[in-house]
């Protein structure tokens, strides 16, 4: 078996390693991670500019790959960052959008009584 997943960020262009039994794995694995797959991180934009198709599950992925890019950046400046630390980070990069619903900004306080900040899953 492959010791790293491979996905592939559509913004970034460049190939995201995740480590097979990981934390980060699980987390991509999981029900809420992937229910982002069906959520459009720019809402109805996609109805005036048809390529706007980037979901939130694409965001995710986007942003664990900038804050792991931040993070060897902070390692090659000589910065002491242990593993916990590295992956609690990466953890709170991919999973920052989980209580999003659909439309969730156009909703929110009008038919979703909360702030999806507000929102909480247990993974």
């Amino acid at each position: 078996m492959k010791k790293y997943k491979l996905l592939m960020d559509p913004v970034y262009d460049e190939f995201i390693m995740v480590e097979r039994g990981g934390a980060l794995e699980k987390i991509l694995d999981s029900f809420y991670l992937q229910r982002l797959r069906y959520i459009r991180q720019l809402g109805p934009c996609y109805y005036v500019y048809p390529g706007a198709e980037h979901t939130r599950f694409q965001h995710s992925i986007g942003v664990m790959w900038l804050a792991r890019k931040a993070l060897n950046f902070l390692k090659l400046k000589d910065y002491q960052i242990d593993e916990f630390l590295s992956t609690s980070i990466l953890v709170a990069a991919l999973t920052h959008d989980l209580g999003h619903s659909p439309f969730s900004h156009a909703l929110e306080g009008v038919i979703i009584p909360q702030r999806h900040e507000d929102s909480h899953f247990m993974l």
